[in-house]
């Protein structure tokens, strides 16, 4: 059955955990109530824990152990329709976007650069997304900085 990614889940991401059961069990209780849902390379990560503050020196054994849930969440998608639908939803937002970023640069005479690096007017969406790959902006009292 497609599946098709979806929001994440914060509060088992980023949560830790004594053991592997507790995180197992965390895990199952969690899935319960969200039954349109499934987990796909679910894993419990083994985190080394350190009391001392800093890097530990080389070779030195941890203190403790955590463990973290990991995994991709998706909606699992019952019927053809549903799965036409999603993919037409994202095929119209992704078409939408592109245009607009053409007549925008068209519109103020700019330019992007392609792939080559030379400058171009009509830049697909994945290459503009692939070029911002990384960019952050953090916003403090509502300032950009």
């Amino acid at each position: 059955m497609p599946r098709y990614s979806c929001d994440h889940r914060p509060e088992l991401n980023r949560q830790h955990f004594p053991c592997s059961l507790d995180a197992d069990k965390a895990l199952t209780v969690w899935l319960k109530p969200h039954k349109e849902r499934a987990i796909s390379d679910s894993e419990i990560l083994k985190l080394a824990v350190f009391k001392q503050s800093g890097r530990p020196k080389l070779n030195q054994p941890p203190d403790g152990y955590e463990y973290q849930i990991t995994g991709q969440l998706y909606w699992s998608l019952k019927s053809r329709e549903e799965r036409l639908m999603v993919m037409m939803c994202c095929l119209m937002v992704y078409a939408a976007l592109e245009h607009k970023i053409r007549r925008e640069l068209k519109a103020q005479s700019a330019y992007f650069p392609n792939l080559k690096y030379k400058p171009c007017q009509n830049p697909t969406a994945r290459w503009v997304f692939f070029c911002f790959q990384g960019v952050d902006v953090l916003t403090v009292n509502g300032e950009q900085q």
